[in-house]
């Protein structure tokens, strides 16, 4: 899957990753490859990226965001 998470200023992050998981407005959730298409609102958390076998990044986040995932591209929009 590819991943892009933009801020109003800047590209936080951007490349190919495995999977993630995102803070939802009642709970965490784990996207995998082949997702359903999804339109969804993040609250405040943080963001963990696997991008490969074990191996992990995390972002923190400060605000609300906003996901889209569609055909395996997923777009985080951040406060």
């Amino acid at each position: 899957m590819k991943l892009i998470i933009l801020t109003k200023k800047n590209i936080l992050y951007e490349g190919k990753i495995n999977s993630i998981k995102v803070p939802g407005k009642k709970n965490c959730f784990h996207i995998l490859k082949n997702h359903i298409p999804i339109v969804t609102i993040l609250s405040i958390g943080k963001i963990t990226i696997y991008y490969r076998y074990n191996e992990k990044k995390i972002i923190y986040l400060n605000n609300e965001g906003i996901l889209e995932l569609k055909n395996n591209k997923i777009t985080i929009l951040i406060d």
